[in-house]
């Protein structure tokens, strides 16, 4: 089983979330002391097709981000899902606040 990371990056102006094993209390709260110490100032991205599982309070933790950011204009969408996580979601009731970034071209994809 892959290590547990959830990661915070600057791409672009864009803030990046990534996702990758499964997600345990501890990776959150790191994530949630990066975010409170960044200053997002843009829209955010959510990685997370390598996600084995995301914790509720990861959900959470985006879901407050999301209601921060949204009256300043930004969004946060999804932009590699998982079929698991998505399935999650909606048992859930979330997947609507979670929406997926349409693909980007196959030309953009080989350029950027």
């Amino acid at each position: 089983m892959e290590q547990p990371t959830v990661s915070l990056a600057d791409r672009d102006g864009t803030a990046v979330v990534t996702v990758r094993g499964r997600t345990t209390v501890e990776a959150c709260k790191q994530l949630q002391q990066r975010l409170l110490q960044a200053n997002i100032s843009g829209n955010v991205v959510v990685e997370w097709e390598q996600a084995e599982h995301v914790h509720a309070s990861l959900l959470q933790i985006l879901l407050a981000l999301q209601a921060m950011i949204a009256p300043r204009g930004f969004s946060l969408s999804v932009g590699k899902d998982s079929r698991q996580v998505r399935n999650y979601l909606e048992m859930a009731g979330l997947a609507g606040r979670f929406p997926v970034q349409p693909a980007a071209p196959a030309s953009e994809a080989r350029n950027g």
